[in-house]
This record gives C-alpha cells, structure tokens and sequence, in this order.
C-alpha cells in the first residue's frame, strides 16, 4: 500500500510542478536581463503566456522530458542539455522581445 501511495504522490507532484515550473521559468531571466522587479516581472511573464497559450508550456514540457530521458545515457546529457538551453533562450527572445 505504501508502494501504491508513494507513486500517486509522485505523480500529483509532478502533474502540479511542471506546469508551475513552465510558468515560473523566465522570470529570472526578466528580472536579470530587463531589470524589472518581482511584480513586474510577473505581470509581463502572465501577459507574454497568456498571449501565447498552451503551446509554450507544452514545448517546454516536451525538452524537460528529452532532457529526463537523455539522463538515462551517460554522455548524452553533455549535448542535451546546452541544446535545451539554448533553445529555451531563442523562445524567451522571441516571445518577449515584442514586450
């Protein structure tokens, strides 16, 4: 029974981390590369999401699973995870370079 218990809290956690994950990504990066604040930050973070929809949350789900199933392999995650980087910078260019 603990087994069974152990595995749903695993799979609640990641069903309610990920997509907060998703949401909470660049907000760093706005307040580092924009100089906002905190309240700013969040504002135009909510804005910029909001206007783009689901389909951010979802590429951005799909490479942190490219990224959990390169981790399986020893070496690949040396290339995986610079080309996720990346990847994720071009999408925070694009999106919020019109904001």
């Amino acid at each position: 029974l603990s087994d069974i218990i152990g595995k749903a809290a695993w799979a609640l956690t990641l069903i309610a981390g990920l997509p907060l994950m998703a949401y909470l990504l660049y907000l760093p990066l706005l307040i580092v590369d924009r100089g906002l604040s905190v309240n700013k930050a969040f504002s135009l973070n909510h804005k910029v999401l909001r206007s783009v929809g689901i389909k951010l949350y979802v590429l951005i789900l799909a490479l942190l699973l490219i990224n959990v199933l390169a981790a399986a392999f020893i070496i690949l995650p040396l290339i995986v995870l610079p080309v996720t980087l990346l990847g994720l910078m071009i999408l925070y260019d694009y999106h919020f370079n019109e904001y």
